[in-house]
């Protein structure tokens, strides 16, 4: 019984390991592209350096946000109808039930809805740039990502083991 509370310690101290790990890794890679921005004042031309005319750069590298970026601002997935960050708030929960001791059925499940809402990221398709005249597209999910989908199955894993049938102990 002592070795089974070990190693689900272990496996809730590993997943928030792993969740403090994801907000540090680069979660979604975006794509580098070329576009045409909308000029107020008309077409736009490029000038030798290429420079748009008003103001933008002719391609944009690649770029990533990392997974407290996304933290920050992926509730707006809400107005988009993807509601991969709400798992966050499933973990959390699973996290502080974990955590407490509290019943091992509602934290597993938590956990895994969080990690069921997270797999929707793989619908995410770009995110707006700066201004309103481009989209930054999707290149790929990075190890972030993995890391944090990571993070609800080692808390599914820490109170699964809470389900199994408990030895009776042996009266004298």
């Amino acid at each position: 019984m002592k070795r089974q509370n070990a190693i689900a310690r272990l496996f809730i101290a590993l997943a928030g390991i792993a969740y403090l790990a994801c907000l540090a890794l680069p979660a979604v890679v975006y794509k580098a592209h070329e576009y045409t921005p909308t000029c107020m004042n008309g077409p736009p031309e490029r000038d030798a350096q290429g420079v748009w005319s008003c103001g933008h750069p002719l391609a944009e590298p690649a770029t990533a946000d990392s997974g407290l970026d996304m933290l920050e601002r992926g509730w707006l997935g809400l107005l988009t109808l993807n509601f991969a960050w709400w798992a966050n708030i499933l973990g959390f929960a699973a996290f502080v039930i974990a955590v407490a001791g509290g019943a091992p059925r509602p934290a597993t499940t938590l956990a895994l809805s969080g990690f069921v809402f997270g797999l929707q990221s793989f619908t995410y398709d770009g995110r707006p740039g700066a201004g309103d005249w481009h989209t930054l597209p999707v290149d790929h999910l990075a190890i972030g990502f993995y890391v944090w989908e990571g993070f609800f199955l080692l808390l599914a894993l820490s109170q699964w083991r809470a389900w199994l049938p408990q030895p009776k102990a042996e009266s004298a």
